[in-house]
């Protein structure tokens, strides 16, 4: 009787595997659609923003990546949206900013930035956007506010490059070596 008893717990046992697969498998079927329509949603919206987008909007998502680059921290990001060009009337190159924005980001921390306006005006591959917002940072105990408005926005030179619409110039903002050493002696 125990040999009966045992036999038909293992077979009770394998048939609750054999559903509990079985449901797995109806599971996974279910919800093969939905990756389906996610992957085909995430296709579409890139094509749509790399095919159809103008370039004033890229050129504004371009500066959103850079201000969202900044509030991380991150160098990689902000240098990709500079161009290989670039040169402002400091004096500036692609290199100093890099090495600039390393400086701030061991001195200073950033603990909001907000891009409230950006006005963009394009002319062939030639852009340019008139940017408003602030950003607020950390320097030792001091906490500092750089704002750009109306009356002094930031304005950044765009240029269309195969890899896309890069910073080719910032004018409005003083940004030189001799601010980055004022601040490495704050």
């Amino acid at each position: 009787m125990k040999n009966i008893i045992k036999k038909n717990n293992l077979l009770d046992g394998e048939v609750g595997k054999k559903k509990s697969a079985e449901d797995v498998e109806r599971k996974n079927k279910s919800l093969l659609p939905v990756v389906f329509a996610l992957t085909l949603v995430f296709i579409i919206s890139v094509l749509i923003s790399h095919f159809f987008l103008s370039p004033e909007a890229r050129i504004k998502r371009v500066v959103k990546s850079c201000a969202s680059a900044v509030k991380r921290e991150d160098i990689k990001l902000l240098i990709r949206c500079f161009s290989k060009n670039y040169s402002d009337s400091a004096g500036n190159h692609r290199e100093d900013i890099k090495q600039m924005a390393s400086v701030f980001f061991k001195m200073a921390s950033v603990v909001r930035i907000q891009v409230k306006k950006t006005a963009v005006k394009v002319e062939g591959d030639i852009g340019e956007a008139k940017v408003e917002g602030f950003m607020i940072y950390k320097l030792n105990d001091t906490t500092l506010r750089y704002k750009a408005d109306t009356q002094a926005p930031v304005l950044l030179i765009f240029e269309h490059e195969d890899s896309g619409w890069k910073i080719a110039a910032i004018e409005g903002m003083t940004i030189d070596k001799n601010s980055m050493e004022l601040l490495k002696d704050y």
